[in-house]
């Protein structure tokens, strides 16, 4: 009993995890973008970050 308990919480955490797959992926695809932009602004004092910030 408890052996089927595993394998149908394996089976919905592979199932939700593909279907959350692509928003994953735009989560990276963001951070990545917001770390690369950060760098460019290495240098300016964080108030003029805020303020160019949109």
């Amino acid at each position: 009993m408890e052996g089927k308990l595993f394998k149908e919480k394996a089976a919905l955490e592979a199932k939700y995890q593909k279907l959350y797959q692509p928003l994953y992926t735009k989560e990276t695809t963001f951070i990545e973008q917001v770390v690369a932009d950060e760098s460019d602004m290495e240098g300016v004092p964080p108030a003029c970050i805020f303020t160019w910030m949109p």
